[in-house]
């Protein structure tokens, strides 16, 4: 596992390819090294520039943090996969944008985050960012995955409660879907803000197979404001809410 910085003036503006890399060792540091790989912490920071860059090949990391990053950060249709916890990755953040940065999306579904932990906890700080498609305990069941902001999905966008403790942590939870439809061992903790589920999909809530599922309403709301209003299921697998 190592540390690898953005400091662009490579060829081109992608994270992998390109003859002469826009990756450093340290922050600010000379730049041309090792393109990140698999387990490798990520980092944005102030000394990343206000350019563009754009993750062109799907990875899986210990850590994304973009803590003081003032450029773009394009997601092209493809996952990012983040392994680490609050207490393994170096910044004590193992998945982190920030509202000075931009992101963009090139598939409001497919340009997808998972969380793939399966001990310990992991903050998701999203800095007001809206994600693409994001699943939750992807690898299986342990870990604990806590909001430390609000999260905004699009409205094509799934979120997926594959397995683990999911904490929305009192903030507000947005997204297209949300699927918490298996049988692995998982709890959702919903807190005490706004659900809001803006998919056109006939079923834009589903906890249908509910085998092993804990949910926890607190004083949660659930809204559906899709448009144009039309019939819509949701299946609660037979769950109390508040």
């Amino acid at each position: 596992m190592a540390s690898k910085y953005w400091v662009g003036g490579g060829t081109n503006t992608n994270w992998f390819g390109g003859a002469t890399t826009n990756w450093a060792n340290t922050s600010g540091g000379a730049g041309n090294q090792s393109e990140p790989t698999t387990g490798d912490d990520v980092f944005f920071d102030a000394s990343s520039g206000s350019g563009t860059s754009v993750c062109n090949t799907a990875i899986s990391l210990r850590s994304l943090d973009c803590n003081g990053y003032t450029g773009t950060l394009t997601h092209n249709t493809l996952t990012i996969t983040i392994t680490g916890t609050n207490a393994t990755a170096p910044s004590g953040f193992p998945l982190r944008l920030v509202s000075g940065m931009t992101y963009t999306k090139t598939s409001n579904g497919s340009s997808a985050f998972a969380l793939a932990a399966t001990t310990g906890t992991v903050g998701i700080t999203t800095g007001t960012k809206e994600l693409g498609g994001t699943t939750i305990g992807s690898a299986g069941t342990g870990a604990t995955f806590i909001l430390n902001d609000a999260l905004t999905m699009n409205a094509g966008a799934t979120l997926t409660h594959n397995a683990g403790i999911f904490d929305a942590n009192d903030f507000n939870v947005s997204c297209g879907f949300f699927n918490s439809s298996n049988s692995n061992v998982r709890e959702v903790i919903m807190g005490s803000g706004t659900w809001t589920i803006t998919g056109v999909n006939a079923t834009p809530w589903t906890m249908q197979t509910a085998t092993n599922l804990t949910v926890t309403p607190e004083t949660s709301t659930i809204l559906l404001s899709a448009v144009p209003i039309g019939f819509r299921t949701i299946q609660l697998g037979g769950k109390t809410f508040y």
